[in-house]
């Protein structure tokens, strides 16, 4: 009998296969990062993104992961100081980008809550310090 991750280690197991994903050439398997979700999930990122909206279910959430990796040839959570609570992880971190559209750099402090059931995530919802400054990173040099 497999015991139940913790919220810490369910999100850490999700990172991990988030980094893994996003570090592929080409379309990747999206397994190992369902396998960390509930199949209700809710991603909620901030409408004025050029990744905004709210992402419900696996295949939802893969839309978004493709539209990310699309956008950005590199994707980083670092510096990540965790706080946990109950069923909820705070993740205060640095998120790391690069633009595959006009190659700018965004290094920038974000917050993530994460709520985590049963040993899978089932609400996401991160909070970036800069958004002009990922909606700048989705526009090509000249439309800046």
């Amino acid at each position: 009998m497999s015991q139940e991750k913790s919220p810490k280690q369910a999100l850490q197991a999700f990172y991990d296969a988030e980094t893994e994903y996003m570090q592929a050439e080409g379309l990747a398997s999206f397994d190992q990062i369902a396998a960390s979700l509930d199949p209700a999930v809710v991603l909620h990122q901030s409408p004025d993104l050029p990744f905004g909206g709210e992402y419900v279910g696996h295949k939802q959430y893969e839309q978004w992961a493709i539209a990310m990796k699309t956008l950005f040839d590199r994707l980083e959570v670092a510096e990540q100081e965790w706080f946990e609570s109950g069923d909820k992880v705070i993740v205060v971190c640095r998120f790391k980008t690069r633009s595959r559209t006009n190659g700018s750099s965004q290094d920038l402090p974000m917050v993530q809550v994460v709520t985590v059931r049963q040993g899978l995530i089932t609400d996401f919802r991160p909070f970036y310090w800069n958004v002009p400054s990922y909606v700048s990173a989705a526009k090509p040099d000249d439309a800046r």
